[in-house]
């Protein structure tokens, strides 16, 4: 049985855009990890995921970001 993040499966690809959004508003730190592995300013990507810019490279970095994340609570439910 797969585990939901913010409505986001872990076990399937993410949803659509406003879905990774909502997803990512709810994990922390997960702003200045992004800024610090795009090169960007942190506020750039708390922009990016309140929906107030658009970045095709900041939300490239977030799906990587997700992407770890599952992978790393994929693995601890797979040991449980």
């Amino acid at each position: 049985m797969a585990t939901a993040l913010g409505g986001l499966s872990l076990k399937g690809k993410p949803g659509n855009d406003d879905e990774l959004l909502s997803a990512m508003k709810r994990i922390r730190g997960i702003q200045l990890r992004v800024a610090t592995r795009a090169g960007v300013d942190p506020s750039l990507v708390s922009r990016v995921i309140n929906g107030k810019r658009k970045s095709a490279e900041t939300m490239a970095a977030l799906r990587a970001e997700l992407k770890l994340i599952r992978d790393a609570l994929n693995e601890a439910i797979a040991e449980e």
